[in-house]
């Protein structure tokens, strides 16, 4: 990103999504914002606010103004909230990452808010948002819209009823790989673990719990688990003559 536009990072909106994840949790009236940021305080009582996703997404986000100011209003506004309370800080993305230690196959908050489960393959064909269409449309160069083609949607939803892996046995096989890295000394494997981990942990905390973050952890754990698993191969192995060695 910083070829383009001179922002190391991935997004420009790390204020917002920081923002929207103090949400759950934030008192103004402890907070005590500055004037310029106090337009940011929710209205909604603490115990009856949504998902950092409702915040972030909804109707809800912060006041109109152009994309730079909104993510610094909303990122200095994120801190002001975490210092003034962070323990609730603390409690609301542990909470969120304790969503990880369930059994059965967890969803995403934020699909609370439609219908559908968007993390499920459909079994009826759901119309384009109006959002979407028009983009859509220019693409197709026509009209457009969704279809659902049988029998493969038929094989990927009896796929979905079966094929999940439990994020308790995720989080065990990440640590296994992680501390056999450290003690087999394997900065190889210890490289895919870290990044994992960081993928599992992050996020609750800097944006709140939703299933799809996970999902690129799971391929890294793997290959950290196996990379720490096996042997060292023989070109690993092999030591070329220090600088300076005699012959």
């Amino acid at each position: 990103m910083y070829g383009t536009s001179g922002t190391f990072g991935l997004t420009r909106a790390d204020g917002l999504f920081l923002w929207a994840r103090t949400m759950t949790f934030a008192d103004c009236s402890v907070i005590r914002p500055e004037p310029g940021l106090a337009r940011l305080c929710p209205t909604t009582p603490v115990a009856a606010r949504p998902a950092p996703a409702f915040w972030m997404w909804g109707a809800a986000s912060p006041p109109a103004g152009t994309p730079r100011d909104r993510n610094a209003l909303a990122g200095r506004f994120a801190r002001a909230a975490i210092m003034a309370q962070p323990f609730d800080y603390l409690a609301a993305g542990g909470g969120d990452l304790g969503r990880l230690l369930r059994w059965e196959r967890t969803r995403a908050r934020s699909a609370s808010m439609t219908k559908a489960n968007p993390y499920w393959f459909p079994v009826e064909e759901r119309p384009l948002k109006q959002s979407t269409r028009a983009v859509a449309e220019a693409y197709e160069g026509g009209p457009a819209a969704t279809r659902i083609t049988e029998p493969y949607a038929g094989w990927l939803r009896v796929y979905q009823r079966f094929g999940y892996l439990p994020f308790p046995l995720l989080v065990a096989l990440l640590g296994g790989a992680v501390v056999l890295a450290s003690v087999r000394r394997r900065p190889d494997a210890l490289l895919p673990g870290l990044a994992a981990a960081a993928l599992v942990l992050a996020p609750p905390f800097l944006t709140g719990f939703d299933v799809r973050y996970v999902v690129p952890a799971i391929p890294l754990t793997c290959m950290a688990a196996g990379l720490a698993a096996v042997g060292r191969t023989r070109a690993q192995d092999c030591r070329g003559p220090s600088v300076g060695s005699s012959t």
